[in-house]
Parts: structure tokens; sequence; C-alpha cells
């Protein structure tokens, strides 16, 4: 009956650990903006981003489609309970006559 007890209780602090340990990165803001870079077009996506978790990297991923679609990802080190803000760049993007408005663009954060 002990045996089974003490089982249970180290499972349970398994678990535990195993939910807080490492970072936990939480978006909390992102934008777009646009501008020239060597006279080319480029759209900027800034994410901001926080670690509730531990210190660690973290992958942050934007994507920007019009028709055409492109995928980014970079690696950034994350304090504990510190804030971080990420510019991914595409100068892939083309200028249209609709500015940023013809575009749609997704973020996202997780443990590297």
């Amino acid at each position: 009956m002990k045996k089974g007890i003490v089982v249970v209780l180290i499972l349970l602090l398994l678990s535990t650990l195993s939910c807080t340990a490492g970072p936990k990165p939480e978006i909390v803001g992102y934008d777009a903006s646009s501008g020239f870079e060597n006279f080319d077009y480029t759209v900027y996506i800034t994410i901001r981003v926080k670690n509730n978790g531990q210190d660690g990297n973290i992958k942050v991923t934007a994507t920007i489609q019009n028709g055409s679609y492109w995928k980014k990802d970079t690696r950034i080190f994350i304090a504990s309970d510190q804030t971080e803000d990420v510019i991914i760049a595409f100068p892939e993007a083309e200028l249209l006559d609709v500015g940023l408005g013809g575009y749609q663009y997704t973020v996202d954060a997780e443990p590297d």
C-alpha cells in the first residue's frame, strides 16, 4: 500500500516538473510595417514575445501571404519574465497598390 502511494506521489511530482520546465512564450503583441531596404520593398513583422517560464530559447515564426506565401522563423534567448521584440523581414514581398492591406500575416512562438 505504501509503495503504491509513493509511486503516485512520484508521478505527480514528475508531471508537475515537466509542466513547469523550460520557456513558456506568449505573444503579447504584433504589428506589420513596410519600407524600402536597399531600394527593395520589404514587409517587417514585429512580434513582442514574453517568456512566462524558465530562461530558454524560443522559436518565433511569421508568415505573410497575398497569393504568394512566405514563412520565416528565428530563434531568440529570452530570460524568465522578460519581454523581447523580434523583427522578421520579408524582402520577397511585392509593393501592392493597397499596401499592407493586401497582406495577411500570422505569428507564432514556441519553445525551441
